[in-house]
């Protein structure tokens, strides 16, 4: 296999299995408070723009530019920017409607990367930035187009790379997977349709900010986690 195949594929499995993976990993290791917040917000930096100078130094191997997989301007820029802002807008009003976030774990798991601190929000908006301009580019940009030029059938590349998108983020639990998910599709058919990721980008990146500060405020209203139990001291001996 040649270089520019090989890189290709190598991007493209970083993408699809391994970040999955390593979210599932990390979210059994992870810990609470603000320096594990800052440590994992660092991280997330560091991995998402080390995986897009990846993918776009593969594409520039395979002839291609980022403009080719969506980095351009919509056909309708009308039309794409009215339709994210628009879905964007309504999911915000939503959000301040609901009156306490879904039960279970979730509450937990999302207490784990939502800004807390004026310091947590000093990191928070570079890693929404980060994430809606790399994610939407190795997702809905990369991994899509690539997928559908090797099965020449776009919505297979909608269907594998929106998977991979929503397990990436399995450590929001199952309940974050699926919301994921289901916005990981909502802006890959912007893509299809409008031929660019600039919309989506914008658009993920206001999502993670005003869904940030929505759950930061429903976060304060709850009792504090409990702290772990310690060990059982060692009976006294008679």
């Amino acid at each position: 296999m040649h270089l520019p195949s090989a890189l290709l594929f190598i991007a493209l499995a970083l993408i699809l299995v391994v970040a999955p993976l390593a979210s599932a990993l990390l979210a059994k290791r992870a810990k609470q408070g603000e320096q594990a917040r800052h440590a994992r917000y660092a991280r997330s930096m560091l991995i998402l723009w080390g995986m897009t100078w990846l993918a776009i130094y593969a594409l520039s191997l395979w002839g291609q530019r980022p403009a080719d997989v969506g980095f351009a301007p919509p056909t309708d820029p009308l039309f794409a920017y009215g339709v994210v802002f628009a879905v964007i807008a309504l999911i915000a009003v939503a959000s301040l409607r609901r009156t306490r976030l879904p039960g279970g774990d979730y509450s937990e798991r999302i207490r784990l990367i939502a800004p807390m601190t004026v310091a947590d929000w000093l990191w928070f908006v570079p890693v929404a930035l980060s994430a809606g301009l790399c994610e939407e580019f190795l997702y809905r940009g990369y991994a899509l187009h690539v997928v559908a030029q090797f099965t020449h059938d776009v919505w297979i590349g909608v269907v594998v790379s929106t998977a991979a998108f929503g397990l990436a983020h399995f450590y929001q639990g199952w309940r974050g997977v699926i919301g994921t998910a289901i916005f990981g599709l909502f802006f890959a058919l912007v893509v299809v349709v409008s031929g660019s990721l600039w919309p989506c980008m914008i658009g993920h990146a206001l999502q993670d900010l005003i869904g940030g500060a929505v759950v930061s405020r429903r976060l304060r209203e709850l009792p504090p986690p409990a702290p772990s139990a310690p060990p059982d001291a060692p009976a006294e001996s008679v």
